[in-house]
């Protein structure tokens, strides 16, 4: 009797090794499959982020600053018009400009002077009449004067 039940229990355990061994293979396709599906679905967000980021079009209008000792401002409104001023000597230049392709700015001040403008991601690199080629770094999208020079501009 008690052989039966040895051979009876090697017979079972046959059988739940026979079910685990055709059962694992089924869970690891299943893991590698869901391994496969979240790396293509990380691509296609990529992919998608990547169109979404070379669509958006920069602006040129807001305030921008340098990062020295007297700090000069530029800033440009959405109607064509700017500005550039420091809190020492208050009001340097003021006119108006013209886009002249791709992200290429052509400036008129009112005085006579003239200037350039490239503008890229985080601001925007400029020459003055002089020709010497400065960055200013944008802080907002929108026109902001900084200080109490904002009399000195009613139009704007």
């Amino acid at each position: 009797m008690e052989e039966k039940g040895r051979e009876t229990m090697k017979k079972r355990m046959a059988a739940i090794k026979q079910v685990l061994m055709k059962e694992v293979p089924v869970c690891r396709l299943a893991f590698w499959g869901l391994v496969v599906a979240f790396c293509v679905s990380c691509c296609i967000n990529l992919v998608q982020l990547d169109r979404w980021n070379a669509s958006r079009e920069l602006s040129l209008a807001g305030s921008y600053s340098t990062n020295a000792y007297w700090r000069s401002y530029i800033v440009f409104d959405k109607n064509g018009n700017y500005c550039k001023y420091n809190q020492k000597e208050g009001l340097l230049e003021e006119g108006t400009y013209e886009a002249s392709g791709g992200n290429q700015y052509h400036l008129e001040g009112n005085a006579g002077e003239s200037g350039d403008i490239l503008l890229v991601k985080d601001g925007v690199y400029y020459t003055d009449q002089d020709g010497s080629l400065t960055y200013a770094s944008k802080f907002s999208d929108i026109p902001t004067f900084v200080g109490n020079w904002t009399l000195e501009w009613e139009g704007w």
